[in-house]
């Protein structure tokens, strides 16, 4: 089972192996408050590859992205 994690939210589920994380990402949008500006960590590595398939092993964290100080 995959562990897909965003804040201190987190789904441990066979449902999204062998699909992509697009697919986890859409469908689990609402259980763990996943945005689309968010950015994508498989395995503790950043990606923007969202067509990547998701094994059992994986674990796909969704970060905030950082803000910067205003002028």
């Amino acid at each position: 089972m995959a562990k897909f994690i965003c804040g201190a939210n987190e789904s441990e589920t066979g449902a999204y192996d062998g699909r992509t994380i697009s697919d986890a990402r859409n469908g689990l949008r609402t259980v763990l408050n996943i945005s689309d500006d968010m950015k994508v960590l498989l395995n503790s590595t950043e990606t923007q590859n969202l067509q990547a398939v998701v094994r059992p092993d994986d674990e796909i964290e969704f970060l905030k992205p950082g803000g910067t100080k205003g002028n």
